[in-house]
């Protein structure tokens, strides 16, 4: 099982948070990644449904360990500051802000004018004192704000003065006082409520009658931010910087996509100092096209190189991204032959007159100077105490008298950095010129025992906490070990895993597991007991996860209430061949906002295995993200698994959909079958729908609208279901960096006897 890490607590971790680690789920084969306790969503990137609550109360005492120990604790008890600062430290205080801004303003302060400031503080400091708050002021809105900065002078004398952000009036010099107070009047806060544009017009239509080159909704958004249907009041704020940025921003943008003479400037601008309301009117001249009207190769020393590289053809639009993959695919071709130090120039000549079409034809050329041909001397590895010199070169495909590419020299850096014992693999070149040189590798070795504290909080295993500790770089050959203990009010998980990186070839890891796993179900206790082989590729190319293996495990169950603990085995054995598949091109995995994920995977178990038990298990899991503009997304799930075989399989290996990562109108365990007389019964195959609107209200906060639906089927001969479940409801959610910190609730439609009207979840981490 994986956890998300908390930057700013090294060595802690919470537990039952979402993190990009795997793609295991409760039910599904041990070893494959994960053995999680009930049935975390296979959409999600890790688990869900657990909640990293003790998470959140750690980052606000963690933020209150950042103070000043001054601001901790009593004068009495602060730590005496070194002999090399003054005893007493002028005091610079913030006023007019609120008690937060006014404590983070004299922060930035300190940071600036720093810490180590001696008793007094002069004319000039305060000036930059005010100019640096004014600044921020300005950026937030407040073009008119001003200081009172007020004291009483060393020699007993009190002052007032009131600036503003051009310093038109001036402190009196000399000055020089043991305490400051900086009293910010803010004035009015203006706001951008309007920018229009003249110019875009002619980009409504591509030369080649495809979409706009630019819409002015798009080109709009460099200038106003929209954080969703309450756009906080800061986002809005006018400033000249912002509208600089915007203009600068709309320019590049249009120069990156072929109009390379492009112009943006402010036509007009209103300001309402009443309302502080700001309208502003962008001229954009565009200009024409650019497009390549025709190549010229130039080399200098080596030729052959040159030739071969295949050039955009005339009539490409031409922009400067054009010019880089032009001189990245010349380089790389001197490369490939040993002209490490070859040097590529792209430059391209625009004709003053324009042709027929309205386009600026642009003379290309590429001028390739090559250098001396370089060979390997020897290839040498620095700072590798512990790790064994055979392995790490088995991993380069640099050997002596190759020549010199610094491709090949890359990815051997990317090969010894998957090996996942160095904090650092970084490489030079010995001598730095010359026909013949070194490569030399510059290791830095990762600790030998690492350790990390879990904790968490779930919506029904309350609160839990555990321990990891890893071990690296085993007998100095990137062998890895992990073990993981976790305990909560309602379960006691631990498992070793020992890794082998590139075990079978450069992309084929293996692995060993054991694991162990008590959990109090809603209907049954579960005890789980195995092993696992595992060998695991990655094909990058196509972002795809492939991992297969070996399972053997003892599955039992105690205090079972089920409709079927009757005829239900109590304790079996299984021996299980298994396979996963992951494709994940979601663009951010904690909180996905386009793409889409899928995943399956296969068990199959059978007695020749060494188990007791016949079954297939098959699950699939999918996930579709959409943004639909104004700050709305559009999420949909779908997630069905089966199990095949005889009529008597581990309840263990059943499904008993519910809760926060399922249809939310349940919680977990609670929407599985039931039988005639109200008891809950395993299913045997399970259809999860989800549906779900999202809309940012303001800042890191959203609100959200879902539907759910679940079929069920207690018997294989009603596949797929024949009993359906839906589940309305919303809820909000707050962006935290390891996911969505989620309050939601779920409204049962077609309640069964027995169900609840709906269910409260609380919840850390995306639902699928």
């Amino acid at each position: 099982m994986a956890w998300p890490s908390w930057p700013c607590a090294p060595g802690a971790r919470a537990i039952g948070g979402k993190s990009p680690c795997h793609a295991g789920r409760r039910g599904n084969v041990h070893g494959l990644e994960a053995h999680a306790t009930q049935r975390p969503r296979a959409g999600s990137p890790c688990h869900g449904g657990a909640t990293a609550f003790a998470g959140v109360f750690l980052l606000f005492f963690l933020a209150a360990l950042r103070l000043p120990a001054a601001d901790a604790l009593p004068a009495s008890e602060a730590s005496p500051p070194p002999a090399t600062t003054p005893h007493h430290r002028a005091e610079l205080t913030v006023r007019g802000l609120g008690w937060w801004d006014n404590y983070q303003a004299r922060r930035t302060l300190d940071l600036v004018l720093g810490e180590g400031r001696g008793e007094t503080v002069d004319a000039n400091t305060i000036e930059d004192a005010t100019l640096i708050l004014l600044s921020g002021m300005i950026e937030q809105g407040y073009l008119q704000a001003r200081i009172v900065a007020s004291g009483v002078t060393t020699d007993g004398v009190p002052f007032s003065h009131e600036l503003d952000s051009a310093l038109t009036t001036t402190l009196p010099r000399p000055l020089a006082t043991y305490a400051v107070t900086l009293h910010v009047i803010t004035g009015r806060r203006y706001t951008l409520r309007e920018v229009t544009f003249s110019g875009l017009e002619s980009l409504a239509t591509r030369p080649d009658g495809g979409a706009a080159v630019i819409t002015e909704k798009e080109a709009r958004e460099f200038f106003m931010a929209n954080l969703g249907l309450f756009t906080p009041a800061d986002a809005k704020a006018f400033s000249p910087g912002k509208l600089d940025r915007g203009l600068l921003s709309l320019r590049e943008t249009l120069r990156d996509r072929g109009y390379m003479e492009a112009r943006t400037r402010v036509a007009g601008e209103q300001r309402d100092p009443e309302t502080g309301d700001v309208r502003v009117q962008v001229a954009v001249e565009p200009g024409p096209l650019w497009r390549i009207g025709g190549l010229q190769r130039e080399a200098e020393g080596k030729e052959e190189p040159l030739q071969k590289v295949e050039l955009p053809g005339t009539g490409t639009p031409w922009t400067r991204l054009v010019a880089q993959d032009i001189e990245v695919a010349v380089r790389n071709a001197y490369y490939d032959v040993g002209y490490a130090d070859a040097r590529v120039t792209v430059g391209a000549q625009p004709e003053k007159e324009l042709a027929e079409d309205g386009a600026r034809r642009v003379a290309v050329t590429v001028r390739a100077i090559s250098g001396e041909e370089v060979h390997v001397a020897g290839v040498r590895f620095e700072g590798a105490g512990r790790t064994n010199e055979k392995l790490l070169r088995s991993k380069s495909p640099v050997h002596p008298g190759d020549p010199l590419d610094p491709q090949k020299v890359e990815r051997a850096r990317l090969r010894l950095s998957r090996l996942g014992v160095f904090d650092l693999v970084d490489s030079k070149n010995e001598p730095p010129t010359g026909p013949e040189r070194d490569v030399v590798f510059l290791l830095r070795e990762q600790p030998r025992w690492d350790a990390s504290l879990l904790f968490g909080y779930g919506s029904y295993e309350q609160l839990r906490g555990g321990i990891e500790l890893r071990q690296n770089n085993l007998r100095g050959k990137a062998h890895r070990s992990r073990l993981e203990l976790v305990q909560s009010m309602k379960s006691s998980q631990g498992d070793y895993t020992y890794s082998v990186p590139e075990l079978l070839g450069p992309n084929i890891d293996g692995s060993v597991k054991v694991f162990g796993l008590l959990r109090e179900e809603e209907s049954f206790d579960r005890e789980e007991y195995g092993g696992s082989l595992l060998l695991r590729r990655v094909f990058r190319r196509w972002r795809v996860e492939a991992t297969t293996g070996y399972t053997f495990e003892s599955l039992g169950t105690r205090d079972n209430t089920l409709g079927t603990s009757a005829t239900d085995l109590d304790t079996s054995r299984v021996g299980s061949l298994n396979f996963t598949l992951v494709q994940d091109r979601r663009d951010n995995p904690l909180l996905p906002r386009r793409g889409w994920r899928w995943y399956v995977q296969v068990e199959d178990a059978a007695k020749w295995l060494g188990g007791d038990v016949d079954y297939e298990r098959l699950e699939f899991d999918a996930s579709w993200h959409v943004p639909l503009g104004g700050e709305r997304w559009l999420h949909l799930g779908l997630t069905h698994g089966v199990v095949f075989g005889s009529d008597r399989i581990p309840v263990n290996k059943l499904f008993f959909p519910g809760g926060e990562n399922s249809i939310r109108g349940y919680a977990s365990g609670k929407a599985a079958p039931r039988d005639a007389n109200g008891d809950y019964v395993g299913a045997r195959s399970e259809v999860v729908v989800n549906i779900e609107f999202e809309q940012r209200v303001t800042g890191n906060w959203s609100a959200v609208v879902f539907l759910d639906g679940l079929g069920t089927a207690a018997d294989i001969g009603d596949y797929p279901f024949d009993e359906t479940l839906f589940s309305v409801g919303a809820g909000v959610r707050y962006q935290t960096i390891i996911g969505p910190l989620r309050l939601e609730y779920g409204y049962n439609l077609n309640r069964r006897s027995g169900d609840p009207a709906g269910t409260v979840l609380f919840s850390l981490g995306f639902p699928f």
